[in-house]
């Protein structure tokens, strides 16, 4: 063997080899020759630390360097030390290295420093041992404002063998640094999958698994099918997100069935809002779900699986594990099934939810349209369940209901104690369904300001007449959305007289219903609605749009502005679409000039020129509060370019818009929320042209404008309940990309709310409740009405264990057992959140979920496979014939 080397420094050459070839330019922390053992063979050898390695290498009898061992340092497992302080252990996953020379202390030092830096916050089970005689204190690190997100985020990257992403770190920091505990990855340049610097997710999931720090996980609206898969990893270990969502990233099944089972394993977990919305949810994916469900430990507040084209057996695995999970729902306010099919078992598992006997269900917010759900059937269960329900928004839009269905909705309707919203939207109500509803509300005295929505349903004349009469004395109903109801010239005016004695209505839908024909009829209906815009005390919202063809207004709508004039209540105006012309657009300029508490005007699609424009614009010399008057995009786009009536036009209108920016910055009342806005988008003024020539309230025009003068998004996030359990921080303030909808009758895009702000706010899907005490359980006391139907059998739980492929293995070095509470482990690290108390004793209807499956063995890739280096390293430097080594170069 010759003279040892061990102990000596690296020559010039050797320590060039390692800089400029082993560590790619880098400096080693550690570089040192040593003698290694193996059995009963002592071979010198050159120990390198650096780039989160460590390295052993050798001479070749040619005198070349050689890397004859490499391991990253989240492979490392145990290092130990015997009774020779000289000496120490280094066991890897895939080898161990075992040296001996007098500086092995300074090398031991060196290694638990970078394994500190690249481990806060993990779990004592996860992190390698240390039995070692020489015990150095580990002095105190900055982690950052992530808690150490970037150092581990970046340590992945370099095991992988990829470079970090630059704008994925800025964003993350950024975001701590601003105290933002939401990570919203589809706003981090390179989500797409096909931008030029694409960010893998790989890295990113691995770096969440033990981070305190964030507690909103979003991805939302960007296709990447391995998303759902890769935070399934993150949440079989993570104890500090609360919020995961990935809506619309069309998922593969397996990566779905992989949540499910990650949820389930890890009991810990503190998810309490989930949504998987417009992805496709197959039948293992939803039967994994629903598992994980059964199992939890402790309540989500909000589930959003609208969109997810679920069979009613996917559905009924859902609501399935909603129903026998003991714990699940115990705190549960927002569920929203949307367009998936419940029909026959979905309907039955859903109302059976309703029927647990001695469990009372504290949802709000329940969400079913498109769903075939059976409505009767539903409310009866609601109604006779063994706790008051206390339902406050129900959106049925798209389902079937006849009469009897509509009985079983207005017996609920008439006790409830805490409805605010209830839409019926497309679902084949006649007058006399629809009637009964109405009723039903207005004898509900405990009820104030519901926002009741029958769009999109033939309910004519007769109705408009009942509902006068109905209205003249209600005090329940506070927003009324009537678009497309054939309701008639003359219905409306019976409509209108009603009003005359109403004193609580706030806003008034009555869209499409002005059918072009009679002019003396159209007055009479225009006439009639003026003269309650200058009496009615609350009506702040009228919304009066045409289709521009068989619906709209024309000229006679001159009553309306004439009402405006003698400054009205009234706040927002919608007369979109029905063709007015310039000389009537003189006259609503010549109603504003004195009127003080018109806000915003919607009035595209009106054939107005710079006529009508340049009216408009004198009128705000003399107008200080006039808010909101959206870009005529369509009426603009009808004169030539190029003319000079086109660049008269935009002169007119940057004016417009400069007077209104000016009343927006000295309005007493601050900001004008206005309900005619889309994520800070101006939609089209002709939303109901489409819908009126195609029938059909789920073709809508898209938001194609962005001027959104004098408006803001609305803060609409709901008040879910807080759950027992210790909850970690919330999340911090970040703009709701949810906002109001224009058009009340867009279903399928829109939900209502409470009143906030305006009365005609509608909050988008896409938002996620917020946080907030739960509401009061009612007063006790039962309910009226006829006696309760028989009870459906309840279908019996889960009884076998999750399917699908094995779930997706955790990066190295972590175990196959669950992560206790977290440990010091004698390092010092950021101070992570609270272990959490146990679990409620059970009380939950059923037996309970079953025993939970042990985490899937951990993933032991050879460092090789994923080596950074390139592969011509290999062919420069060849292998000799050494015994057992897995990584080579």
């Amino acid at each position: 063997m010759g003279v040892t080397k061990a102990g000596r420094d690296p020559k010039g050459t050797e320590l060039n080899f390692v800089k400029g070839i082993v560590l790619r330019g880098s400096e080693p922390l550690f570089i040192k020759w040593m003698t290694k053992r193996k059995r009963d063979k002592i071979q010198d050898r050159l120990i390198v630390y650096g780039n989160y390695r460590l390295f052993s290498l050798k001479k070749t009898m040619n005198g070349k360097m050689k890397i004859q061992r490499a391991s990253h340092l989240y492979d490392l497992l145990e290092v130990s030390s015997s009774s020779d302080p000289n000496r120490a252990l280094f066991k890897f996953k895939n080898y161990d290295l075992d040296v001996v020379e007098e500086s092995v202390g300074q090398l031991i030092d060196v290694v638990r420093i970078a394994y500190h830096k690249m481990t806060p916050c993990f779990s004592d089970k996860v992190l390698a041992k240390w039995n070692v005689t020489r015990i150095t204190t580990i002095p105190e690190f900055d982690f950052g404002p992530t808690h150490g997100l970037i150092n581990v985020y970046e340590s992945f990257c370099d095991y992988y063998g990829q470079l970090p992403h630059k704008e994925f770190i800025k964003f993350a920091s950024d975001c701590a640094s601003g105290g933002i505990t939401e990570l919203n990855l589809d706003e981090v340049t390179g989500i797409e999958l096909t931008a030029d610097n694409k960010l893998d997710l790989t890295p990113v999931r691995a770096a969440l698994q033990f981070n305190t720090f964030f507690t909103v996980l979003k991805l939302n609206n960007v296709p990447r099918k391995e998303a759902a898969g890769c935070f399934a990893d993150t949440f079989l270990y993570n104890r500090t997100l609360s919020t995961l969502e990935l809506e619309q990233t069309d998922p593969s099944e397996s990566g779905i069935v992989l949540l499910g089972n990650s949820l389930k394993a890890n009991v810990d977990n503190m998810l309490t809002h989930l949504n998987l919305s417009n992805n496709s949810i197959p039948e293992k994916a939803a039967e994994s779900l629903g598992f994980a469900f059964q199992g939890f430990t402790h309540s989500i507040t909000s589930l959003k699986l609208n969109g997810c084209g679920m069979s009613s057996k996917c559905s009924a695995s859902i609501l399935s594990g909603l129903t026998y999970g003991r714990e699940v729902t115990r705190y549960m306010s927002h569920l929203d099934m949307s367009s998936n099919n419940l029909e026959g078992t979905g309907s039955t598992q859903l109302a059976s939810w309703f029927a647990r006997p001695g469990i009372s269900t504290p949802l709000t917010h329940l969400y079913l349209a498109k769903t075939k759900v059976e409505v009767g059937q539903l409310f009866r269960f609601i109604k006779n369940g063994s706790e008051p329900s206390r339902l406050q928004v129900i959106d049925l839009s798209k389902n079937s209901i006849d009469q009897t269905d509509a009985l079983s909705i207005a017996a609920f309707a008439e006790t409830s104690q805490h409805l605010t919203n209830l839409i019926l939207i497309s679902t084949g109500l006649n007058n006399v369904s629809a009637t009964t509803i109405v009723s039903a509300i207005h004898k509900n005295s405990t009820l104030k300001g519901v926002d009741l929505s029958l769009g999109f349903n033939e309910l004519g004349a007769e109705f408009a007449n009942a509902v006068g009469v109905i209205l003249s004395n209600n005090t329940s109903i506070g927003m009324l959305r009537l678009g497309n109801t054939g309701l008639t010239k003359g219905g409306i005016e019976k409509l209108a007289q009603g009003l005359m004695t109403n004193k609580t209505l706030e806003m008034l839908d009555l869209s499409n219903n002005f059918s072009s024909g009679s002019n003396s009829k159209m007055l009479k209906a225009t006439f009639a609605l003026g003269e309650v815009l200058k009496i009615h005390p609350n009506l702040h919202h009228l919304n009066i749009s045409g289709d521009g063809n068989k619906s709209m207004i024309g000229k006679e709508i001159s009553p309306i502005f004439n009402a405006i004039s003698v400054n009205p209540q009234l706040q927002e105006l919608d007369i979109s679409g029905n063709k007015i012309t310039d000389q009537c657009a003189i006259e609503l300029a010549d109603a504003c000039r004195g009127n003080t508490n018109l806000r915003a005007i919607w009035w595209d699609h009106n054939n107005l020129t710079v006529t009508g424009w340049g009216s408009m614009t004198n009128a705000l010399s003399a107008n200080r509060t006039l808010c909101v008057v959206p870009f005529p995009v369509h009426d603009f786009t009808k004169i030539p370019s190029g003319t000079r009536d086109s660049e008269r036009a935009k002169e007119l209108l940057d004016k417009l818009i400069g007077m209104l920016k000016a009343n927006e910055a000295t309005a007493a009342s601050g900001s004008y929320q206005s309900p005619f806005v889309v994520n800070n988008r101006v939609t089209s003024t002709m939303d109901y042209v489409t819908l009126r020539r195609t029938g059909s309230p789920e073709a809508m025009v898209s938001p194609h404008l962005s001027f959104a003068r004098g408006t803001q998004p609305l803060d609409g996030n709901f008040s879910p309940p807080i759950s027992p359990r210790p909850a970690p921080p919330a999340p911090g303030p970040r703009p709701v990309t949810g906002a109001p909808m224009k058009n009340s009758q867009s279903y399928e895009t829109s939900r209502p709310v409470t009143m906030m702000g305006s009365p005609m706010t509608r909050i988008s899907s896409q938002e996620s409740p917020g946080s907030g005490p739960p509401p009061p359980p009612p007063p006790p006391g039962t309910f009226g009405g006829p006696p309760p139907p028989p009870q459906i059998p309840l279908p019996p739980p889960f009884g076998k264990t999750a399917g699908g492929p094995p779930a997706i293995p955790p990066p190295p070095p972590f175990g196959t057992e669950r992560p206790p509470p977290y440990g010091s482990n004698g390092r010092a690290s950021v101070a992570p959140p609270s272990a959490p108390p146990p679990p409620p004793p059970p009380g939950g209807f059923g037996g309970g979920p079953p025993p939970l499956p042990p985490p899937p063995p951990p993933y032991e890739p050879s460092w090789g496979e994923e080596t950074a280096y390139s592969p011509d390293y290999q062919e420069e430097y060849d292998y000799d014939d050494y015994d057992n080594y897995d990584n080579q170069y």
